[in-house]
């Protein structure tokens, strides 16, 4: 078996030298190479073309044909194997085949080839070989059909090989530098299939010869324009690090890989949507066009951090923000060498989606700016006592109002008690202990000594915070400096009993004016309609009669003020009203108030559905001063003056309204009417007090009043009452 004869030296040398070359570029390639699935068929290509070329070279120096049988039965799985190798290294390379469809792919590749070394070396047919001067022993596979599938079987899978290759080559054209690596294995697999296609076929069939057995040594352009190819650009990325690719594919997390060609060669679906890159793209254009960054400064930083990571560095948690169709996104990246074969082959790139986090923090930022805004503002500051080591926490105001710069010192429990007045110190004690026994809430005041001496008086909140076994874990509350408010209150009391004290005295003024003006009033009134019996000059009647009406306005005036303080002092008397008795004795009051040249027609209706209750003095200075003054102020142009009063009350309210054909009031004065001491004209003979006091009155019982009137065309009020018995 081992005897050979170098009679054919030439032919064994283009096979040999081949072999040895491509045994050479296995060992590159595990040296130099990136460990891939590409270049571990790659390697098993080399390797099966390095074993098929040593092949041919002991069967051209093997002195006879059974010897070279022999050994072609052992290297046959070289020169089978070939076919498939090809056509799964062409699958790899244009991305065809995925990691994930490999166990199939392989059965459905490897397991005809594996049939037919089985079927050759069990010799189920006759293996022809011829000798030839310059080749030595050559098979002619020309014996047997299953020998003659087989061949073209291989030739078939290589020509498949190198038509996906050119296609491929084709379909990334806009990539320059990706189209000329790929015609170059491209081309790398045409030379010996065309080699193969004129040596075993059509030279033997045109100089009517044995085939020509160099399309092993042809092969060897495949090799070289391969491992050129490969060296120049790294096709290697993460994922062919991962036994499965959903691992890192369903992770929430941005996920990608760069070459050191600047190549974005992986990227997972979570950063592909959230980046918005068509992961078809990945490959045909630089990473620095697919990674849309917001800034150029951020985009520089970026790649330096990515040229510092190829050089072996770790760079852990920097910020940077890509522009989508969404806005802006910040992500936090962090990025490690990728190291395959002892050597930095890329950077892998894995990044956090933060926008919402800043957003988050920075709206918790304002809330709390806002907060110790606030605090500031109002002097209230917030604290939390821990029970577990005694330690206390404050908010920047509660340093302040105990004259501390904020985080000045760290107290406990009993440092923050001693602060408090000594006569304080006590009942608070007492106060936090109920709390913690109870679990209640807690609040008192006290005195608090500063740090510069000065005492200010504090309004404290607390609540309990209990654990899981319901045992207090922490106090928590509030502290507001009331100093101010103290001082104000202590001036409002003072104040109040001031007021009181004019109050009194005004009580006094009224009763007398009630009394001791009226008095006289009326004795002058007396006297003047004696006056008015006795004499009947008519000067001296004219003269009493001016006199009589000076002394009623005058009277009108003192019972307004009684009716005023009436209201503005005295407290609500609810009782059930009879509209119809109120509504009779007021009219009975007024029916005699016009002059002597005109009269007035009084009406009312009254309807009720059930109690009403108010306060029966107050409703009645309203209707009084609403009819009173309609009467005043009756159009003497009119033929029938009247005033119409209509009630309708029941269980929720009681809706009144005054109406009357009197000179009425301009829009412009519908707002003012009701001012105190407001008057429409010089000429008015009222107060100024009446509408005044019945606004007043209005709104003591929680009612409204609305007015529609024109001047010269009447006015009508309309009176809301709530029913005070369910106030």
């Amino acid at each position: 078996m081992f005897d050979f004869n170098l009679n054919n030296p030439y032919g064994f040398s283009i096979a040999f030298i081949p072999a040895l070359f491509n045994l050479a570029i296995v060992f590159y390639t595990f040296w130099k190479l990136p460990e891939n699935r590409l270049t571990n068929v790659f390697v098993l290509l080399t390797l099966a073309l390095a074993f098929w070329q040593v092949n041919d070279a002991i069967t051209r120096i093997s002195p006879t044909a059974q010897i070279t049988d022999e050994w072609d039965n052992i290297f046959c799985i070289a020169w089978i194997f070939v076919g498939p190798l090809c056509l799964h290294f062409a699958l790899i390379y244009t991305s065809i085949l995925k990691q994930e469809q490999s166990r199939t792919a392989f059965i459905l590749l490897y397991f005809p080839a594996l049939i037919f070394v089985l079927l050759y070396q069990a010799n189920i047919y006759p293996h022809n070989y011829i000798h030839d001067n310059f080749w030595g022993w050559v098979n002619s596979h020309e014996g047997h059909w299953i020998d003659i599938i087989q061949v073209y079987w291989i030739s078939a899978l290589v020509l498949s090989s190198a038509v996906l290759i050119s296609y491929h080559a084709f379909s990334i054209r806009k990539d320059k530098l990706l189209k000329k690596q790929t015609i170059f294995i491209a081309i790398g697999f045409a030379v010996p299939t065309i080699a193969g296609l004129l040596g075993q076929t059509i030279l033997p069939i045109i100089l009517n010869r044995p085939a020509i057995p160099f399309a092993s040594t042809f092969m060897s352009f495949f090799s070289v324009a391969a491992v050129i190819s490969l060296s120049r650009y790294r096709l290697f990325n993460a994922v062919d690090m991962v036994t499965d690719i959903r691992l890192i594919e369903e992770m929430p997390f941005m996920i990608f890989s760069i070459t050191e060609k600047n190549r974005l060669s992986f990227i997972n679906k979570f950063a592909a949507d959230a980046l918005e890159i068509n992961i078809q793209e990945l490959g045909h254009q630089p990473a620095d066009k697919l990674l849309k960054f917001s800034s150029s400064a951020e985009k520089e930083l970026f790649f330096e951090s990515c040229a510092k990571t190829l050089s072996g560095a770790t760079i852990n948690n920097f910020e940077t923000s890509f522009i989508t169709s969404k806005g802006k996104i910040v992500v936090l990246v962090s990025s490690r060498p990728i190291v395959n074969n002892h050597k930095v082959q890329g950077v892998l790139v894995a990044g956090r989606d933060i926008t919402s986090l800043i957003q988050i923090n920075e709206l918790m930022a304002y809330n709390e700016m806002l907060l110790s805004d606030a605090q500031e503002i109002s002097h209230i500051g917030s604290w939390e006592w821990n029970m577990k080591d005694d330690s206390v926490v404050w908010s920047n105001e509660l340093y302040r109002i105990y004259g501390f710069e904020p985080g000045e010192n760290n107290f406990d429990f009993n440092q923050v008690v001693e602060m408090m007045h000594p006569e304080d110190i006590q009942v608070a004690r007492e106060i936090i202990m109920t709390s913690y026994n109870t679990h209640e809430s807690f609040s008192f005041f006290a005195r608090v000594i500063r740090k510069d001496e000065t005492m200010i008086t504090i309004h404290a909140i607390g609540k309990v915070v209990t654990g899981e076994l319901n045992d207090v874990v922490k106090f928590s509350g509030t502290i507001q400096d009331i100093t101010e408010r103290k001082v104000q209150e202590e001036i409002l009391q003072s104040q109040n009993v001031e007021l009181k004290k004019i109050n009194n005295e005004l009580d006094k003024f009224v009763y007398s004016v009630s009394h001791d003006l009226r008095a006289p009033l009326l004795s002058m009134k007396g006297i003047v309609e004696i006056t008015n019996e006795m004499t009947k000059e008519e000067d001296t009647v004219a003269h009493m009669g001016m006199l009589k009406k000076s002394i009623s306005r005058l009277d009108k005036f003192i019972e307004d003020i009684l009716d005023y303080s009436l209201n503005a002092r005295g407290k609500i008397k609810v009782s059930p009203i009879d509209f119809n008795e109120l509504m009779k004795e007021i009219t009975a009051d007024l029916k005699y108030m016009a002059s002597e040249k005109k009269v007035v027609d009084i009406q009312y209706s009254v309807e009720s559905e059930g109690l009403f209750h108010t306060d029966y003095g107050r409703i009645s200075i309203i209707l009084n001063n609403l009819i009173s003054n309609a009467i005043r102020y009756h159009n003497p142009l009119v033929e029938k003056s009247y005033v119409k009063i209509s009630v309708h009350s029941n269980a929720i309210r009681a809706l009144i309204k005054v109406e009357d054909n009197g000179l009425g009031i301009s829009q412009a004065n519908h707002e003012k009417i009701f001012e105190m001491f407001y008057r429409i004209s010089s000429n008015s003979n009222g107060s100024g007090l009446g509408l005044y006091i019945v606004k007043e009155a209005i709104n003591k019982l929680n009612g409204q009043i609305e007015i529609d009137s024109l001047l010269g065309s009447g006015t009508t009020f309309t009176l809301e009452i709530p029913n005070l018995l369910f106030q």
